[in-house]
């Protein structure tokens, strides 16, 4: 049996969380920055996820040439990427577990000593690509859906309102704003794999215990929730089919507990568990009027910060778009007043412990810490699948009813509907 995982605080404050997992002979190694395009501004956009680009390069003062690097890596088998998102931003690389020094060294070097590694505009080139993929997906509802959430704010701007910054960035202003973000108090390191747990933290702690911070400032403006419940519509001209798009904003929250996951998981399968969801049974047994129905959920890992949501998208015959929505209407109701039924209790832990199960059967080491970052943010204690198939069992019909009533509330509701022809 694998040794419990641990969660460790470095003195610059940095938080540490090891998961062991014997016998895979890999090790995945991540920093995690409480940094995302929430901390833009209108002047700032895409900043970060040009930081991302730069820092992924994994440059420093004791590894200061990209392509040498990527070669390295390359020859050892070491896989590596990076990502950004609204609330943070993250590092990782995947090799076998002879090399994990090496990865920590390039890491804590990247981040504590970071270099440019010149050539700005074939960085700005790299990054402008990226985003023109993005427009060719951006839609006039999604559009309409981030104005409606966030209006005046950042994130309501377009991917051609993001290209006009990137085309303008000048490469002095684009590294300073990734220099005030590297901050060891909002910063984690995740790791997972085939290692000593204890030799490991003596490695990590050398590479990042004793590093100073840097500054960090932060430039959030405040979102409003929506006062709803709020209808928007548009058109979609090229699609022969209806989207209809529940976003219900979370409340704040002040402390979370890994329990909440476990029932906004559970919640979610109650809806859109695919041909075993009740509301998927509704709409396509019953009436007929569904071509896809899907859902999901986003919990802030910041306390107080940009409330997280919780979306229904279903698409429909553009003929039966209101016969939908008052489906959908009822079913809300019928789940906040009556609860969940026993049988669908049933069906939904089977449905959630055979995905748990497969998950653990197909983990590799990254896989388990895709979420880690809830968890530490909020000093909680890292759930393994046997902890998370133990929580789901717990699980009452009365806690998803009450917390059906906390989430589906019609003043935090905005229901966008893209109309095809």
């Amino acid at each position: 049996m694998d040794p419990p995982s641990h969660i460790h605080v470095f003195e610059n404050g940095m938080k540490l969380v090891m998961v062991p997992r014997s016998m895979s002979e890999l090790v995945y190694v991540s920093i995690v920055m409480r940094n995302g395009c929430l901390d833009e501004t209108k002047h700032t956009l895409a900043y970060t996820h040009f930081g991302e680009h730069l820092l992924a390069q994994f440059t420093s003062k004791r590894f200061p040439n990209a392509d040498a690097i990527t070669k390295r890596l390359g020859a050892l088998g070491i896989e590596h990427s990076a990502f950004t998102r609204i609330f943070d931003t993250g590092y990782w690389l995947l090799g076998h577990r002879k090399h994990v020094l090496y990865m920590i060294q390039l890491l804590s070097s990247a981040y504590f000593r970071y270099q440019f590694a010149g050539d700005w505009e074939k960085q700005r080139n790299i990054l402008s690509e990226e985003v023109k993929s993005y427009i060719d997906q951006w839609t006039p509802l999604s559009e309409a859906i981030s104005k409606s959430l966030y209006p005046g704010h950042f994130l309501s701007t377009t991917h051609p309102e993001v290209m006009h910054v990137i085309q303008n960035a000048k490469e002095h202003d684009v590294l300073r704003y990734l220099h005030n973000k590297l901050d060891p108090r909002v910063t984690s390191i995740l790791i997972e794999g085939d290692f000593d747990k204890d030799a490991m933290l003596v490695e990590l702690t050398k590479a990042f215990d004793r590093e100073k911070p840097h500054t960090y400032e932060q430039m959030i403006t405040p979102v409003q929730p929506i006062q709803g419940p709020k209808l928007i519509r548009c058109k979609i001209t090229a699609s022969a089919v209806s989207k209809i798009v529940y976003t219900f904003q979370l409340p704040k929250m002040s402390r979370f507990n890994s329990q909440l996951h476990v029932q906004m998981e559970m919640m979610q399968q109650y809806f859109c568990s695919g041909y075993n969801s009740r509301l998927f049974y509704l709409l396509r047994e019953t009436h007929g009027l569904i071509y896809g129905l899907e859902s999901s959920y986003d919990l802030s890992p910041v306390p107080n910060e940009l409330p997280g949501d919780f979306i229904i998208t279903i698409q429909v015959d553009p003929q039966q778009v209101n016969v939908v929505l008052k489906i959908v209407d009822e079913e809300i109701i019928q789940l906040k007043q009556n609860g969940v039924s026993r049988k669908d209790m049933v069906r939904i832990k089977n449905t959630m412990q055979f995905k748990s199960s497969m998950e653990t059967l197909n983990a590799r080491p990254g896989k388990f810490v895709d979420n880690c970052a809830y968890y530490i943010n909020w000093n909680e204690p890292v759930l393994t699948y046997t902890e998370y198939y133990e929580k789901l069992q717990a699980v009452t019909a009365k806690q998803i009813q009450r917390l059906s009533k906390r989430v589906l509330r019609p003043e935090s509701l905005l229901i966008a509907i893209g109309d095809g022809r």
